[in-house]
């Protein structure tokens, strides 16, 4: 089956273009090329895909973007290559000034390790971007040369001075865990910032439980608080409720797979995605939960029970990842993409009570991020938006094993560890709020074998307005993005319109021509034509 579609650009049009027709996605925008940090280890051969490389016997890949951050402003971005010297570990650190992304120092790897650490396992970073956290789970091990071993696990902290970066203090490694049965903690396997990075919070989901030695573990979290320029542990490890009554959980729990934390650090949520709580057949199946802590006066405390998502399937894996807007009072509960069922749930608290907001997002699981006022949520490469207490999908980024959010929902950082040999990031921004509106979108809908539709946007700020036009009508008619249209509004080549390459790569090449004035693009499915700021557009897509 053919479909045939014809768009029409009046004016012309800022940002990401959100159709009114069904079906339609807006889609961020490549800021670009690919980022890998100088310095690395080198190629690698290993196959470590989602745990420590700490084994001899292979050569560990650096895998840069295994783990990502972003600053609030979102011109300070960390990325972590557990990888990296075979197994050590490094985080890079890059920067962006005026739309151009460049390195800001060396790799950064912490003293004071104990064997094969694998720093940048996970990375967060401060609003500001003067600090960054990098987790090393596989510190202190007792299993070397065993490919996926955890240890003890530890964290290490870094400060920016001017563009400087040094380590702040000694590794920290919390106190009270128990190890499993391999002798596991896993210790900064997730970590978060506060906004201020004063407060932090690491996870080491194989701690075990009731302190008892050996056991399968389920999981805790450790809160570290900074003053006077030295970090501390406050209070013991955070455990819940379940675990400290020795609540018999089918699985093991994980809990500290995931964790974030509220910009005032005041509120923790924690990841506990082998919770078993889904009911099937009369038995008790894994699904995942979360748990969410509370601080006053420097003592934290759970609030209320675990979350778990109305209608959560079996094996949803919910807690794998997780999130909080600045305040607390939102959190994004996601699932994981290793099983079919992909879930996401948002929960909201209000005088401390949290429900669940809407019906689980069904698709989304993955890497999860909220913007700081909770209204644009990123579960794996699906994006929503939040307009008055209800959730739609506004769109998708690519599919990548690592993402983040800043705080303004603008811009994203993706990881893509297993890329080439060094693996690396890329960097996705949206346009503005005020992006045009859709006029006229005739006919709604057609399924006809060769069916044409004209889609009308106005803007009267002019083509100088235009940065991205999808012209897809669906994202599924077409995966290669063929009529996939960019403009550049300033620089050494303002004016110029880029359409997609044939493999449909938003990363080029391109081929373009200049506003105002007249010519055509064209790729095999898809021609731009432009008449001042006037651009029809034609294609034909197959299914």
């Amino acid at each position: 089956m053919l479909l045939r579609k014809r768009v029409l650009l009046a004016g012309a049009a800022l940002g990401l273009l959100a159709f009114v027709v069904p079906g339609a996605r807006a889609q961020f925008v490549q800021q670009g090329g690919t980022l890998v940090g100088t310095g690395s280890s080198g190629k690698g051969t290993s196959a470590f895909n989602s745990e420590p490389c700490n084994n001899t016997a292979v050569v560990c890949a650096p895998h840069e973007g295994f783990s990502v951050a972003i600053s609030g402003d979102g011109n300070t971005a960390v990325w972590g290559a557990p990888g990296d010297s075979q197994g050590n570990g490094a985080v890079w650190v890059f920067t962006r000034s005026n739309g151009t992304w460049s390195q800001q120092g060396g790799k950064l790897v912490g003293t004071g390790a104990n064997g094969p650490a694998g720093q940048g396992y996970t990375v967060a970073i401060s609003g500001d971007g003067n600090t960054i956290i990098a987790g090393g789970p596989a510190d202190d091990t007792t299993c070397a040369n065993t490919s996926g071993c955890y240890g003890v696990g530890a964290v290490w902290v870094f400060t920016r001075s001017g563009s400087a970066w040094t380590q702040q203090g000694s590794k920290l490694v919390g106190t009270g865990y128990v190890p499993d049965l391999m002798g596991q903690v896993g210790q900064g396997t997730a970590v978060a910032l506060s906004a201020d990075g004063n407060t932090a919070i690491v996870g080491g989901p194989f701690d075990s439980p009731n302190s008892a030695p050996g056991a399968n573990g389920s999981g805790a979290a450790w809160v570290f608080s900074l003053g006077s320029g030295v970090w501390t542990q406050q209070g013991g490890k955070l455990v819940t409720r379940d675990q400290v009554a020795g609540s018999s959980l089918v699985h093991s729990a994980d809990v500290g797979s995931s964790v974030a934390i509220s910009a005032d650090g005041n509120t923790a949520i924690v990841g506990g995605p082998y919770d078993a709580n889904a009911v099937v057949n009369g038995a008790t199946k894994v699904a995942g939960a979360a748990f969410v802590f509370t601080r006053s006066n420097g003592a934290w405390s759970q609030q209320g029970s675990k979350l778990v998502g109305t209608g959560q399937a079996a094996f949803v894996l919910a807690g794998s990842g997780v999130a909080l807007s600045g305040d607390g009072n939102t959190a994004l509960v996601a699932g994981s993409t290793f099983y079919e069922y992909a879930q996401t749930s948002v929960f909201t608290r209000s005088n401390g009570v949290w429900t669940q907001q809407g019906s689980s997002l069904i698709g989304a699981a993955g890497p999860a991020s909220l913007s700081a006022d909770g209204n644009t949520a990123l579960a794996g490469h699906s994006l929503y938006t939040r307009n008055n207490g209800l959730w739609t999908q506004a769109g998708s980024i690519p599919q990548s094993n690592a993402s983040a959010l800043s705080s303004d929902g603008n811009t994203a950082i993706l990881g893509y560890p297993f890329s080439d040999d060094l693996g690396g990031v890329e960097v996705f921004v949206r346009g503005p709020a005020n992006t045009p509106l859709a006029t006229q979108a005739s006919p709604s809908a057609g399924s006809a074998t060769s069916q044409t539709f004209v889609f009308t946007f106005m803007d009267t700020s002019g083509y100088q307005n235009l940065t991205v036009v999808d012209a897809l009508i669906n994202n599924f008619l077409d995966g290669r993005q063929a009529c996939y249209v960019a403009f550049v509004p300033s620089g050494a080549n303002s004016g110029s319109v880029f359409l997609v390459d044939n493999a449909g790569d938003a990363g080029g090449p391109y081929q373009g021509m200049l506003l105002p004035g007249s010519g055509t693009v064209q790729n095999s499915q898809c021609t731009i034509a432009g008449a001042g700021a006037r651009c029809p557009a034609t294609g034909i897509h197959s299914p």
